[in-house]
């Protein structure tokens, strides 16, 4: 029987072995578990970030959106413009081509006038005792 009790103590201390190792093989899951947790709330973190990038994309794209409608209204209120700017600078043209022959205007009405005032002086020398 004490060989069946040796190797009952063997066992026993086999066991007691194994179960301290699997206690430390415990610890080390506790820990990787800790550390896995951990990594978790990294990846959480990093979710919400993505989150908050995929909101402002969201916003940056409707943004986009609204300016190319803008663009689009604009552009036609431009074409507009530069029309009836066109038809404006042809009607300017076309007065500058029609007021043209009043440019001698100066030149006559300094002529005029110096003959007037010629025609004052001759007067009042052959009448000088009118004083009007």
């Amino acid at each position: 029987m004490a060989d069946v009790s040796e190797r009952l103590d063997r066992l026993e201390q086999a066991l007691g072995t194994a179960n301290q190792q699997l206690g430390e093989v415990q610890e080390r899951l506790d820990n990787h578990d800790g550390r896995f947790n951990q990594i978790d709330e990294r990846f959480n973190r990093i979710d919400e970030r993505f989150n908050k990038v995929d909101e402002r994309f969201d916003s940056l794209e409707s943004d986009l959106q609204e300016l190319r409608m803008l663009e689009e209204s604009n552009f036609d209120r431009i074409k507009k413009i530069a029309e009836v700017q066109s038809r404006h600078g042809e009607k300017l043209d076309e007065l500058a081509e029609a007021i043209e022959p009043l440019k001698v205007l100066p030149d006559l009405y300094k002529q005029v006038v110096q003959n007037h005032e010629r025609r004052i002086t001759a007067l009042e020398k052959r009448h000088p005792d009118s004083d009007s």
